[in-house]
């Protein structure tokens, strides 16, 4: 088991989730309504922000529970951002490859953010016990580019 003060906010527990939820990012962009009533939407940039990542973790240890709060504490609850790993996308069917606007695309091309995006905590995990020593582990995430 790893020292819990040796877990650096960069990185998030590596294991498959049970259950996942995603929801795709929106440009940022905001209206104004002229005195005509007619309306103008600007987008302040050509890649979306504010992805949603939920992640269930069912009958985990406490082990596992406590490496899940550790990090949300060493991430200052938020504060920190961090990179998901590889494995919180395990299980997406990449097998239904269309071609749209000229180039092929996936389904895990639109369900998974991009590269480069950095997650935060959303609010503090949940936990629930469901059996001795087997928790369950909800955590809600945010998603968008850090500013350097």
């Amino acid at each position: 088991m790893p020292l819990l003060s040796s877990l650096l906010p960069d990185r998030f527990p590596n294991r498959c989730p049970s259950k996942r939820s995603f929801k795709q990012g929106t440009f940022p962009q905001k209206q104004y309504r002229g005195l005509s009533g007619a309306v103008s939407t600007i987008t302040f940039g050509n890649k979306p922000t504010g992805y949603e990542l939920s992640l269930e973790y069912t009958a985990v240890s406490n082990e596992f529970v406590l490496e899940i709060m550790q990090h949300y504490i060493n991430s200052e609850g938020g504060v920190e951002g961090f990179s998901v790993p590889p494995i919180v996308w395990v299980g997406l069917d990449d097998k239904y490859t269309t071609e749209y606007k000229g180039s092929a695309a996936s389904v895990e091309d639109y369900i998974r953010a991009p590269d480069g995006i950095r997650w935060r905590y959303a609010e503090p995990p949940q936990v629930e016990s469901v059996l001795k020593n087997r928790q369950t582990v909800t955590v809600l995430l945010i998603g968008g580019i850090i500013a350097a």
